[in-house]
């Protein structure tokens, strides 16, 4: 695990302290699909939290260790696909009632999205740069969230 996966669930036992012997965060989104980012995950939670991991692991995740932070502290690693719901409210939540709910949310809140969870807005032009850079390891802090900005007409396009 790098350094700043190691600083990261740290700090997060130490700013979170909810009593003694419980220190860390409710709920974790992971989302890089990283084996160390999964093990991160677990280690930044209090006790009987709940990573909520989007991730795909095509590689397996053998640094992940489930005896350790996920079996003593009783946590939840619940896997979260886009456009799937849960079985037991499937029913009640179609695609398009999620669909609806999303786009009411992001009305609502989307500065908020914007604000804490994209770091980076690039033009459209400027992607597939960002993409070989990310790729190439170049960048000195990749970002948490990059969003193509379209600022008109794409180059090409009828």
């Amino acid at each position: 695990m790098d350094d700043a996966g190691s600083q990261a669930w740290r700090t997060a036992k130490e700013r979170w302290r909810n009593g003694p012997g419980d220190h860390g965060a409710d709920v974790v989104l992971q989302c890089r699909g990283h084996d160390t980012a999964l093990a991160t995950a677990l280690k930044a939670l209090r006790p009987q939290g709940v990573v909520v991991d989007l991730g795909l692991y095509q590689g397996g995740a053998p640094s992940v260790r489930l005896g350790e932070e996920f079996h003593h502290n009783g946590l939840s690693l619940v896997c979260a696909q886009i456009g799937r719901v849960p079985r037991g409210v499937a029913g009640a939540w179609p695609r398009t009632a999620l669909a609806a709910v999303t786009l009411d949310l992001l009305r609502e809140r989307g500065d908020d999205v914007r604000r804490h969870l994209v770091t980076d807005v690039v033009g459209f032009e400027e992607g597939p740069g960002l993409l070989a850079d990310l790729a190439a390891r170049r960048l000195p802090a990749p970002p948490l969230q990059a969003v193509l900005r379209f600022d008109g007409q794409v180059a090409g396009a009828p």
